[in-house]
């Protein structure tokens, strides 16, 4: 009866030592975490995100945009194409402000984000074209754009990677790639129709692949 008693004492102390040991440990882990977590938010705080959110949109803005279908007697596709403004700079200017970062030892990301704000202000300024085309992305080229009408070239999306090998510039690269059409089309909305933040009625033509079709799209000019 005494080995039954010291046997079932000798359980529940183990049984207390292992639930402590688990307990501790979660605690370790949990203050681990919370730790992490801390130095994470030490590095970049939610505000600091917001600044360079704003950032990146000041200097990305999307000039028109929209939603459309393209149709013949026989077929149709959809499409759904942007183009964006955008400053660039150059590969020398990226590689100039990383190392000035690490020679400065800067961990403080607002003098981070004012060295890329203070270089993207003059930064020189491009139009990019992309359009969707029953789920395969083209370049939109060659595009001319007013409040009012929109012409351009759709193209294959070239091989960026090949370009930069031979030392060739984006703008090259795309203007290299294999011509497959081009749009053309006007806006149809009519002043005294159009309302503030909603999309315009844009119509015109699509040639896609030697075919000729009439395009009809809703766009949404920024």
């Amino acid at each position: 009866m005494r080995k039954l008693i010291v046997f079932t004492i000798l359980i529940l102390l183990i049984g207390s030592v292992t639930v402590f040991a688990a307990q501790e440990q979660v605690k370790v882990s949990a203050n681990a975490t919370a730790v992490k977590q801390a130095a994470v938010s030490a590095r970049i705080t939610a505000q600091q995100k917001n600044q360079f959110k704003e950032t990146v949109r000041s200097y990305f803005n999307t000039v028109i945009h929209g939603y459309g279908i393209a149709f013949t007697d026989e077929n149709y596709l959809t499409a759904r194409w942007q183009i964006t403004q955008i400053r660039t700079l150059s590969t020398s200017q990226v590689r100039s402000m990383i190392q000035a970062s690490t020679q400065n030892n800067e961990t403080d990301w607002n003098n981070v984000r004012e060295r890329v704000r203070t270089a993207l202000s003059d930064a020189s300024t491009a139009r990019k074209g992309r359009i969707r085309i029953e789920g395969r992305d083209y370049v939109l080229t060659n595009m001319v754009v007013s409040n009012q009408s929109l012409t351009a070239d759709i193209k294959e999306i070239p091989d960026y990677v090949a370009c930069r090998e031979t030392n060739m510039t984006s703008d090259d690269c795309e203007a290299n790639s294999a011509k497959v059409g081009d749009i053309s089309m006007t806006k149809r909305t009519k002043p005294n129709q159009e309302i503030v933040g909603e999309p315009n009625v844009w119509a015109g033509t699509m040639n896609f692949n030697s075919v000729a079709y009439t395009f009809v799209t809703f766009a949404y000019p920024r």
